[in-house]
C-alpha cells in the first residue's frame, strides 16, 4: 500500500509540472512524448499549434503570442529554426531564416502601411545592404532607398530614388544624406557636391538643363558666400553678329550700366544702359575676348548700396573701438583702433587703483604726523587725480577717432574677384560668370567682372 501511494504521488507532480511549465497539450503521442500534430497552451498564455516531436515543437507551427502577434514558420527542437513569418503587434511582418530562435543576418521586414524593407539584419535592426520600399499608403509614397544602413538607419553609401523621377547618390549619415553626394532632378537639373543634413551645404557645382551652371558656396540648401554662375550666351544669327548678355537681378536695382574693355587692366567704355537684366551686344569681332563691367543703379542715378542694413551692423560694431574697422574689411585699422582701446582702458584702470592707494595713504596718516607729511600726501594724491582725469581723455579721444573713422572715412569694402572664363576652341557658345557676394553684400561702384570669348 505505502508503494502505490509513492508512486501515485510522483505522477500527480508530474502531471502538475506539465501543465504549469509546458503547457496542456492536446493531440498526439508515440512512446508517451508529444509527437505530430498537437496543440499547446502555455501557463503565460502563448499558445502553438503544429508539429511535435519528443515533446518539442518540431516541423511546420504556429505560435500565437499572449502580446497579439505570432510566429509561422519552422520549428527545431523547440525552437524558431528555418523559414518563418513573425508577425508583430504593430502590424510589422519579418519573413526570413531563423537559426535557434534568432533571424538569421538577411530577410524581409513589412510594415502595416505596406512600407517593406529587404536586405541584411543584425540583433533584429536593420544592418548592413538592404533596399527601403515606401508603399502607396506612405507618406513618401513611390521612393526607394538602395545601400547601406546601420543601426536601422540609412548610413554610408546609398541611391535614393524618388517619385517625381529625381535621384540621389551618395553618403548617408544617421538617416539624411550627409557628405558627398549627386542629385539628379526630376527636370534635368543636377547638383554634385557636399551635403549636410539632407542639405545642399559646403562646396558644390549645381547644373541647370539650359547650360548654366553654379560652382561654390552652399549653406542651409541655397547658394551661400564665395561662389560663380556660368551662363550659356545666345547668338541670334549663326554668324553671333549679336550676344546676348543676361545676369542676376539686384534688389531694388532701377537701371544697369555695361561698360567693355579689351583687358581686365585696361579702360572699361560704357556700351549702353539698361532697365532689365539682359543687354544685347551687336558690335563683337570674331576671335575677340571682352570684358564687361555691369553696375547696378537706384532711381538716384547713383550705385545701388543697400547701406540701411549694413550701416545699422556697421554702428552697432563701432560700440566697441576696432570691431567696425574690422566688418569693413580695414583689418590694420581695426588692430590700430582695438589696441589703442586696450591700452588706454588699461592705463586709466592702473591710474585709477593708483589715485585709490594714494588716498588710503593720506588717510593713514596719524593724527601726530606734522604738517609736511599731509601736504605730501595730498600732493601725491593731487597727481593721481590728475593723471586718471588724463586717461579718461586719452579713453575718449580714442572713442571719438573711432566714431570719426566710422562715420568719415570707413566704406566697406566688397571683394571682387576679376575672373576669364573663356569658351571651348570650336564652340560657338560662349559662357561668363560673376561673383555671388558673401553675406548678400550689394555690388558697389566698381561693378561686377567677368570675360567672354567670342567664336565665330
Amino acid at each position: 500500500m505505502k508503494v502505490v501511494i509513492v508512486i501515485m504521488l510522483s505522477l500527480s507532480l508530474f502531471i502538475a509540472g506539465c501543465v504549469t511549465i509546458t503547457g496542456e497539450y492536446t493531440g498526439h503521442y508515440l512512446s508517451d512524448k508529444r509527437h505530430g500534430q498537437g496543440t499547446c497552451i502555455y501557463g503565460n498564455g502563448d499558445k502553438y499549434i503544429g508539429e511535435w516531436k519528443d515533446n518539442k515543437k518540431h516541423g511546420q507551427g504556429i505560435l500565437y503570442y499572449v502580446d497579439g502577434g505570432k510566429y509561422v514558420g519552422e520549428w527545431k527542437d523547440d525552437k524558431m529554426h528555418g523559414e518563418g513569418k513573425l508577425y508583430y503587434q504593430d502590424g510589422r511582418i519579418f519573413a526570413g531564416h531563423w537559426e535557434n530562435d534568432e533571424r538569421l543576418s538577411h530577410g524581409i521586414l513589412i510594415w502595416e502601411n505596406g512600407d517593406k524593407y529587404i536586405g541584411d539584419f543584425i540583433d533584429d535592426i536593420r544592418h548592413g545592404h538592404g533596399t527601403y520600399i515606401y508603399s502607396e499608403e506612405s507618406r513618401w509614397a513611390g521612393n526607394k532607398y538602395i545601400g547601406d544602413w546601420k543601426e536601422d538607419r540609412m548610413h554610408g553609401s546609398g541611391t535614393y530614388y524618388y517619385a517625381d523621377g529625381s535621384k540621389y547618390v551618395g553618403q548617408w549619415e544617421n538617416g539624411a544624406q550627409h557628405g558627398q553626394g549627386t542629385m539628379l532632378y526630376s527636370n534635368g537639373d543636377k547638383y554634385v557636391g557636399d551635403w549636410n543634413n539632407d542639405n545642399r551645404d559646403g562646396h558644390g557645382t549645381y547644373y541647370y538643363v539650359d547650360g548654366k551652371k553654379y560652382v561654390g558656396q552652399w549653406k542651409n540648401d541655397n547658394m551661400y558666400g564665395d561662389g560663380a554662375y556660368y551662363y550659356l550666351l545666345k547668338s541670334s544669327e549663326e554668324n553671333i553678329e549679336e550676344l546676348v548678355i543676361a545676369w542676376e537681378k539686384v534688389e531694388n536695382a532701377e537701371k544697369y550700366i555695361i561698360s567693355r574693355s579689351p583687358s581686365l587692366t585696361g579702360n572699361f567704355t560704357e556700351i549702353g544702359t539698361t532697365n532689365d537684366t539682359t543687354y544685347n551686344d551687336t558690335r563683337t569681332e570674331p576671335g575677340s575676348v571682352y570684358y564687361y563691367k555691369i553696375q547696378a543703379l537706384s532711381y538716384t542715378d547713383e550705385v545701388f548700396n543697400q547701406s540701411a542694413t549694413i550701416n545699422k551692423d556697421l554702428y552697432l560694431r563701432s560700440i566697441i573701438p576696432g570691431w567696425g574697422q574690422y566688418y569693413s574689411g580695414k583689418t590694420t585699422k581695426s588692430y590700430i583702433f582695438a589696441g589703442g582701446f586696450v591700452i588706454s582702458g588699461g592705463l586709466l584702470a592702473w591710474s585709477l587703483s593708483n589715485q585709490r592707494s594714494k588716498y588710503q595713504d593720506y588717510n593713514d596718516l596719524h593724527d601726530e604726523a606734522d604738517r609736511s607729511a599731509y601736504d605730501k600726501k595730498w600732493d601725491d594724491y593731487e597727481k593721481a587725480t590728475y593723471l586718471t582725469w588724463g586717461m579718461v581723455s586719452l579713453l575718449g579721444v580714442v572713442y571719438a577717432l573711432n566714431w570719426i573713422d566710422v562715420l568719415f572715412f570707413n566704406e566697406i569694402e566688397f571683394d571682387q574677384e576679376k575672373q576669364l572664363i573663356t569658351s571651348a576652341a570650336n564652340d560657338s557658345s560662349a559662357y561668363f560668370r560673376f561673383n555671388i557676394f558673401q553675406d548678400e553684400k550689394p555690388i558697389n561702384g566698381n561693378g561686377v567682372f567677368f570675360s567672354i570669348n567670342v567664336n565665330y
